[in-house]
């Protein structure tokens, strides 16, 4: 659990409440502070701040170890597959890979490499408006059959398929969406640009 070093100013007229010493963050067997991620040494940190960076941190690492019930069951085989002969549960191939992946955060948090907001590279408008109407159809038959609605890889995957199967049709109505969009923007009579 990540924590603030106990040692905090008091606020100053206007000003939040801040934490006097460095940012422990902690989370399981992973530890780090503040000051390794950048923070300058000697600079308070307020209390809302010092919140953020902690809950993100902690936020980060829980889901770096987040899988799908097929990555579990892959976490399994593959377990498995690397120690022929012993006998592994379900449980603790998943507690195996969780540890692995959150090292791998840890690392990446380290280092640097973990973005802030939407990863990778970004489809283009009609692409993302395709998969949204995709999206509609799949969550208005889910809520006409009465189902829960699938989430992660399997939501992932009934877009790809309801895109095969009427990509022609839902491409015609994403090109259609997008075309009111602009005409909306055009009407207002101002340059976005």
């Amino acid at each position: 659990m990540a924590k603030a070093a106990k040692n905090t100013a008091a606020p100053t007229e206007g000003q939040p409440a801040t934490v006097s010493d460095n940012l422990e963050l902690t989370y399981g067997d992973w530890k780090t502070d503040a000051q390794a991620l950048g923070w300058p040494a000697g600079t308070p940190i307020s209390k809302p701040l010092a919140y953020v960076i902690a809950n993100g941190f902690k936020q980060s690492m829980t889901d770096a170890s987040a899988m799908t019930k097929e990555q579990k069951a892959k976490a399994l085989s593959d377990a498995q597959a690397a120690n022929p002969g012993v006998e592994i549960s379900e449980a603790q191939a998943v507690e195996a890979k969780a540890h692995e992946q959150r090292t791998k955060r840890f690392a990446d948090i380290l280092a640097g490499n973990v973005g802030v907001g939407g990863g990778g590279p970004k489809l283009p408008q009609i692409e993302r408006v395709m998969r949204e109407i995709a999206e509609e159809q799949i969550r208005a038959a889910v809520v006409a059959k009465g189902l829960a609605m699938p989430k992660g890889e399997n939501l992932k995957s009934l877009v790809e398929k309801r895109l095969s199967v009427a990509g022609d049709a839902i491409r015609t109505a994403g090109q259609a969406r997008i075309d009111a969009a602009k005409s909306a923007v055009d009407d207002l009579g101002i340059d976005l640009s």
